[in-house]
């Protein structure tokens, strides 16, 4: 299991979206089917692969989930959900940074967008943060069009150094 520290330290690495077995520095975007998976390498760090997965509910189009992992092991390292719902578990272990203890047995509902941490022992993913207090930029969506700064804005918290550019539809 990744401590907290590890966990920070992978997602500082410096990525790339790999596609057809090479590093790529541009993905060329165009909004299609309400989902999309990227899979990323990081040089200096080859015993690791990871994930980055994009989804948007069919039924509420700003319903927007954007995870990332460490691939191998399966392990969640970052997640963030517009308009989706979230308990936090209600058991404070002495593994829990500060910051999430006050968030402790929150009920997120669909209007409180937050951000999930790896939070050692504890389930992937378990703990979140509202959005409003966290130092991601985007603390909610309000049309389809805010997506893809979202996206943008997701890469750089992960350090992904492949560029996400926009193609007309």
């Amino acid at each position: 299991m990744l401590t907290n520290q590890e966990a920070r330290r992978l997602i500082g690495l410096s990525k790339k979206v790999i596609q057809k077995g090479s590093p790529v520095d541009v993905i060329y975007w165009r909004w299609t089917n309400g989902k999309a998976r990227y899979f990323l390498y990081a040089e200096q760090e080859p015993n690791y692969s990871f994930l980055f997965d994009i989804q948007q509910s069919l039924k509420n189009h700003l319903k927007i989930t954007l995870h990332f992992q460490e691939d191998t092991s399966k392990t969640g390292l970052l997640r963030i959900d517009y308009h989706g719902q979230h308990l936090n578990p209600r058991e404070i272990k002495s593994s829990l940074p500060n910051r999430f203890k006050p968030y402790a047995g929150k009920w997120f509902d669909y209007h409180e967008h937050h951000i999930h941490y790896h939070v050692e022992d504890y389930k992937p993913l378990a703990w979140a943060i509202p959005l409003a207090d966290d130092e991601f930029p985007t603390k909610d969506i309000t049309t389809t069009t805010d997506i893809f700064s979202v996206i943008q804005e997701f890469a750089v918290r992960i350090n992904l150094e492949t560029r996400f550019e926009r193609v007309s539809s």
